[in-house]
């Protein structure tokens, strides 16, 4: 009895030992708020990302869907309903102090259809205020593209007090968004 005992309390030190060693470090933690898009807020959109076009009537349109899912339930689709020149989903958030100089990733996985020439762009910016002091954007993406993986790199620079990652759709088609995350790459002091 006694050694079976033992036997347990040692395959749960090991379950526990085995669990803490997958978790991922802080640094590496998301710094955005619904990457997965699975939080919903008050009028059914995706909690914690704005939307927005150039001008005009409504010409884009913004839902979160279940059909279209890289990883979890949803991904969030934007779809251009009448020409116009782009349509945007974006997530602003504050910079501390201990994140300056530090090299952020903003990763994405998109999924395309039908999406014209001027494609959709993956934007990663850094402001203090109004000021836009670094932004750094992926080439145009066009055509149909399953699930693919897109990753940008800023070196946040000094008197950044703002990030922010967007995609815009600029063209005709369609676009799924899912697994976007924000991560500080190099460890904060």
């Amino acid at each position: 009895m006694k050694m079976s005992a033992i036997a347990f309390v040692f395959a749960a030190l090991m379950t526990t030992f085995s669990a803490i060693a997958k978790e991922k470090p802080a640094t590496e933690s998301n710094l955005l708020k619904n990457g997965q898009f699975e939080n919903l807020n008050d009028r059914g959109g995706a909690e914690n990302w704005t939307k927005s076009q150039h001008a005009g009537v409504r010409a884009y349109r913004f839902d979160v869907v279940e059909d279209q899912a890289h990883g979890g339930k949803r991904s969030l689709n934007l779809r251009r309903l009448k020409q116009q020149v782009w349509g945007m989903t974006e997530q602003q958030l504050p910079v501390t102090a201990d994140m300056v100089g530090k090299t952020v990733e903003f990763e994405v996985w998109v999924r395309s259809e039908k999406v014209g020439k001027k494609g959709f762009v993956i934007w990663l910016s850094a402001s203090s205020g109004s000021l836009l002091l670094q932004s750094v954007k992926s080439d145009r993406i066009g055509g149909d593209h399953d699930w693919t993986r897109y990753a940008l790199h800023l070196e946040i620079p000094e008197f950044t007090t703002r990030l922010a990652v967007a995609v815009t759709l600029e063209d005709e088609g369609a676009i799924w968004i899912d697994d976007a995350s924000l991560r500080v790459a190099d460890p904060v002091r």
